[in-house]
Order: structure tokens, then C-alpha cells, then sequence
């Protein structure tokens, strides 16, 4: 019997010191991500303290496409007339408030309204619920979600700009539907993310992103929801001379907690299968027949610049725009340079035709 009980203490210490061993593993495997800096705790604590600043000020309302609510915002341009209609389609589960004031308020400036929406499965548009890989949504359905926003709201034509994700969609905008849009922006994006041929996303930025998601979800809560906005806002930026806009991203974070539908922690999966799952559009893309830019930062840490580079050729009399120092982002001090690009693609297509 005392030899029973000196071996099952013996067990007990080996497994004890195994689960030490793996815990002080797992703690360094996500201690081993980057941490948010000084200045974005300090937005942090400050949102907390004053709240948040309300971001939806336009007209809103909800267009269905297929039995899937989609939310919108309409904002009208801060002139007379009406030149025409942008279309802002965001990226991979990002809702659409994340475009920002100082990039679109350009094209209101111009004489341009804006639509910004939120894609099916984020923010306040319909979560798909019923999701399985064997009934993914493809880019294709996420295409006739802003399409159904354009019929919601009676425009027949509209510019179409995306970034990442959504320059994806904007480009099966412009291919499924030639007679929607007046001009393309594609940002960021890629006409076929999987090419065997160009680099893929970085390792070490997939795996930062998988420690952050561990770190800050395993303990859910306001400030912990900040910290995971900002690292994963520092890991996207680019070689340039800038900081993600901590207070923004700070007040957006906060905003979509307490006034929106929070964050839907299937949707990044949903997202990636309706990449995947729609394939290359390279075959497609010389049926294009709009005025189309490219733009793409140098230093973007997700999307490969070589992407650009490949598919752009392959869009007819597509100009193709570099911006040194830019990541996977868009902050304050590119905003101008890139609204303006896409304004002068826009005012090539209609000139001065006044349509809404």
C-alpha cells in the first residue's frame, strides 16, 4: 500500500509539473506578440473616461439582397449639386464606419455623396447564423450587397472604391454588373489572393494575430477590445512616418461596443471562405471597362504590393499608383494624396453630369 501511494504522488508531481510546464508555454507563446505603446493605453483610458463621440450622422437604413439585411449610411456632399455617387466598400470583418471623415470628407468637398455599409456578417448588417463551408457566401453575393444598396436607394450609377477585401468586391462589381459603375478604385486589394505565384501573408504577422486574438479575447472587455484594435492597427501600418490614430481607433472600438453589435468572432472565418471560395479573377478583369485606378503602399504587410502589380496590367487602361511608406491602412497623412487620386478617375468618367 505505501509503495501505491509513493507512486501516485510521484504521478501527481509529474503532472503538475507538465501542466506548469505547458501553462508558462502558452504564456510565453502569447507574451511573445507585440504590446499596445504608452500613447495607446493612454487613449485607451481616456475613451473610458470621457466615452465615446456618436460616428453615424448621415441618413440610415437597411437594403435586403437575398433575404440579408444590409446596413448603410448615406452622406451628402457639402455642395450645391450632386456630381454623383461613391460607393466605399470596406474589408475582411471591418464594419463600415471604419472609413474615415478625413478620407471621404474629400469627395463630399468635390461634390460627391458617399454610401459607406456594413458587409453582410459585421457591424449592424444581418450575421449569417447558418454558415457552414458547404454554404459559404461568396464575393459574388457580398457584390450584390452593395448592389442592392444602389437599388435601395434609386442610383443607377454609382463609383465604386474598396479596400483589401472590398476592392475584391468592387472589382466583381465590375465585372457582374458593367452597368453600375461609373469608375473603379481598387485599394490594397489583389485580383487573386491564393496565387501560388506571389507571396503569401507573412507568417510572423499570422501568428501575431492569432497571439493578440488569445491575449485580449480570452478576457474580453471595453479596454481589452481597444488593445487588440490598436496592436493588430500597428501591425498593419506601414515603413512611413506616422502612428495609427490611437484616439480614433480608441472612440470607433468603444462606439461599436456600446451603440453597434459588437463583433461577431465567426465572421473572420466567413470572410476568408468567401476569398477562397470565389477564386482568381484574372480571366475576368480585362471585361473591365471603366476608369480604374490601383492603388497599393509600398510597405503593406498583408497584401503583397506584387499583387498589384500582377493583376493591375490586366484591367484595361488602369492607371496604377504607388504610395511610398503606406501598409495596409490609410492614415491621416496619405488620406489626401489617395482621395484625390480617385477623384480625378471619378471626374474623368462623367465630367460634369450632375446624377445622384
Amino acid at each position: 500500500m505505501l509503495n501505491h501511494i509513493t507512486q501516485m504522488k510521484k504521478l501527481l508531481i509529474f503532472f503538475s509539473l507538465a501542466l506548469s510546464l505547458l501553462l508558462f508555454a502558452g504564456y510565453s507563446y502569447i507574451s511573445s506578440a507585440p504590446y499596445p505603446s504608452q500613447s495607446a493605453e493612454i487613449a485607451i483610458a481616456k475613451s473610458l473616461a470621457i466615452g465615446y463621440t456618436p460616428i453615424e450622422e448621415g441618413n440610415t437604413g437597411y437594403a435586403l439582397h437575398d433575404g440579408v439585411r444590409i446596413w448603410y449610411e448615406y452622406i451628402a456632399p457639402r455642395t450645391d449639386s450632386v456630381k454623383a455617387t461613391v460607393l466605399l466598400i470596406m474589408g475582411h470583418s471591418t464594419t463600415g464606419i471604419n472609413w474615415s471623415d478625413y478620407f471621404y470628407g474629400h469627395f463630399l468637398d468635390s461634390g460627391y455623396s458617399v454610401i459607406i455599409y456594413d458587409n453582410r456578417g459585421v457591424g449592424r448588417s444581418d450575421w449569417i447564423e447558418d454558415w457552414t463551408q458547404e454554404t459559404a457566401y461568396t464575393l459574388e453575393d457580398m457584390a450584390g450587397d452593395g448592389i442592392a444598396i444602389l437599388d435601395h436607394l434609386n442610383i443607377e450609377r454609382a463609383h465604386i472604391v474598396g479596400i483589401s477585401m472590398g476592392g475584391m468586391i468592387a472589382q466583381r462589381i465590375a465585372i457582374s454588373y458593367p452597368d453600375r459603375l461609373w469608375s473603379l478604385g481598387s485599394i490594397m486589394s489583389s485580383g487573386y489572393m491564393m496565387d501560388p505565384d506571389l507571396p503569401k501573408v507573412d507568417d510572423k504577422f499570422e501568428s501575431n494575430l492569432t497571439k493578440l486574438g488569445i491575449r485580449y479575447f480570452m478576457h474580453p472587455g471595453e479596454a481589452n477590445a481597444m488593445r487588440f484594435a490598436m496592436v493588430v492597427a500597428d501591425e498593419l501600418k506601414g515603413d512611413g512616418d506616422y502612428t495609427p490614430d490611437y484616439d480614433r481607433i480608441a472612440n470607433r472600438t468603444l462606439y461599436e461596443l456600446r451603440e453597434r453589435k459588437r463583433f461577431n468572432a465567426q465572421v473572420g472565418e466567413q470572410h476568408t471562405m468567401a476569398i477562397v471560395k470565389s477564386g482568381s479573377r484574372y480571366d475576368e478583369l480585362a471585361k473591365i471597362n471603366v476608369p480604374t485606378v490601383v492603388i497599393h503602399g509600398l510597405s503593406d504587410p498583408l497584401v503583397n504590393p506584387a499583387h498589384a502589380r500582377k493583376y493591375a496590367p490586366m484591367i484595361k487602361n488602369a492607371k496604377l499608383v504607388w504610395i511610398e511608406g503606406m501598409g495596409h491602412d490609410i492614415p491621416q497623412i496619405y488620406a489626401e494624396q489617395l482621395s484625390k487620386t480617385l477623384i480625378e478617375n471619378m471626374d474623368i468618367s462623367i465630367g460634369n453630369i450632375n446624377l445622384r
